[in-house]
């Protein structure tokens, strides 16, 4: 996959400006924040499991871009303040000009489903405010994100979740997909072949989404009545 590179970000902070908000604007506490996200069952991840909320997530799927979006990007970027100047959540500076479309968690056997979740959950709201930000200025407000596939990797088993937008708030369509493992021959050719398709994925799907909403943002800084239009 030429498009797509592995990221350690364990390194990696969410930017203020886009760590997840209540209903009432205000910034979050890791506690809050761990009610983000809930999965099928629509259980609320617990406060409790929000200890974790610091250490985020570890790898990244990073995409390189086509000549167009980079310079897409890279118009955009100028445009934005200090701040927020990153085309993610994080100003982790391997993703600061390169998006970043499927995340990864990895944990051992004694690590819960729970604080892995509220890790994925919180991480991937602050990527949804940073594409809501994005889409505020294209004018797309009322569209919604494309549904996310990420990763959990507990010991050598890899799953996949989706995280789904609802409008005020995202969910994790968690019902133990098993995407591979590293433990058989037939896990490792399962894992590729289910890599290829993700990244497919963000090839066809993603990247082609992405390109036209950011067309739109840094057309509307051009014109500042197009995103109303």
């Amino acid at each position: 996959m030429q498009h797509l590179k592995f990221e350690d970000i364990t390194s990696a902070r969410i930017m203020s400006a886009f760590c997840p908000k209540l209903s009432s604007s205000e910034q979050t506490s890791a506690a809050a924040a761990s009610l983000a996200a809930s999965n099928t069952s629509g259980r609320g991840l617990t406060a409790a499991s929000a200890t974790s909320v610091h250490k985020m997530v570890n790898f990244a799927l990073v995409m390189h871009p086509s000549s167009v979006l980079q310079t897409l990007i890279d118009q955009f970027l100028k445009g934005e303040p200090w701040e927020t100047q990153s085309i993610n959540q994080t100003r982790y500076e391997p993703l600061r000009t390169r998006h970043a479309p499927i995340f990864i968690e990895t944990r051992t056997v004694s690590g819960t489903k729970e604080n892995a979740n509220v890790q994925l959950g919180i991480w991937v709201a602050a990527w949804r405010e940073r594409m809501r930000s994005i889409m505020a200025l294209a004018g797309a407000e009322e569209e919604k994100l494309l549904t996310l596939p990420v990763i959990q990797v507990l010991d050598s088993a890899w799953s996949v979740s989706f995280m789904v937008d609802h409008g005020t708030h995202i969910r994790i369509i968690d019902d133990d997909y098993v995407i591979g493992d590293t433990n058989s021959m037939l896990g490792i050719y399962q894992l590729q072949a289910s890599m290829m398709a993700l990244g497919a994925w963000v090839k066809d799907v993603f990247e082609p989404w992405f390109t036209n909403l950011l067309t739109r943002a840094v057309e509307s800084r051009g014109n500042p009545t197009a995103a109303r239009c």
